[in-house]
């Protein structure tokens, strides 16, 4: 959610962003709503004395009340202070003092304002987003070994994997190209030889599984 500045801005730089930020791709979109929820929570102190044993009635029907029609409501209320109500038959003005207006992110989400509208982010770890970042620490880990080893900036290697457990060998096989391509490596290879440099790392995902990898580089 942003206004033209900031969409031209956040498009200018969206690379930078998508790198330095670690995030797949930027959207987008007209509707906040998509990732909020509006939640009506009702003021008992005013409702009791006010509709008295309609007080549940009014209060059930402000928790009812969700998305666009919520939204419409408390801009209504925002701006007038009250609002008009039926319910089964019956009418009911509602003050903004008689109820809590809360705007939450929904779940998998999380959001922000900046200075040109509202970031959100969504959360989901899909299991190639955790396998990317496994890709993303591992090459971090040869790269602290390649500067333990003093190399020099284009400098080429090669990287074996004498322990790794079969998932990770998957993995790794998966994106070998872009870590080659990261760390200036020649080949990845899985055999039993310690040959090189050689260090052990244990490489922790979102969900607390570690992943322990044993890693050897020769010039």
């Amino acid at each position: 959610m942003t206004n033209a500045e900031g969409k031209e801005a956040l498009t200018n730089l969206e690379e930078l962003i998508l790198q330095e930020l670690n995030v797949k791709e930027i959207g987008f979109k007209d509707d906040p709503l998509e990732f909020q929820e509006i939640i009506f929570s009702p003021n008992f102190k005013n409702l009791g004395p006010k509709f008295k044993k309609n007080a549940n009635t009014v209060a059930e029907w402000m928790r009812n009340q969700k998305g666009h029609t919520a939204k419409e409501i408390a801009d209504e209320l925002t701006q007038n202070e009250t609002y008009q109500i039926s319910i089964k038959g019956n009418n009911y003005k509602i003050h903004q003092d008689d109820l809590e207006i809360r705007i939450t992110e929904k779940e998998g989400y999380s959001g922000t304002p900046f200075s040109h509208g509202d970031l959100f982010l969504n959360l989901e770890l899909t299991s190639d987003l955790i396998h990317e970042g496994f890709v993303r620490d591992l090459i971090r880990r040869i790269q602290s070994m390649r500067k333990d080893m003093e190399l020099e900036y284009d400098e080429e290697i090669m990287i074996n994997f004498p322990q790794a457990d079969q998932e990770s060998i998957e993995i790794i096989n998966k994106y070998s190209s872009f870590i080659k391509e990261e760390v200036l490596a020649k080949e990845l290879g899985f055999s039993p030889s310690t040959t090189g440099f050689t260090k052990e790392w244990k490489i922790q995902d979102p969900h607390d599984f570690v992943r322990e990898i044993r890693i050897c580089i020769q010039k």
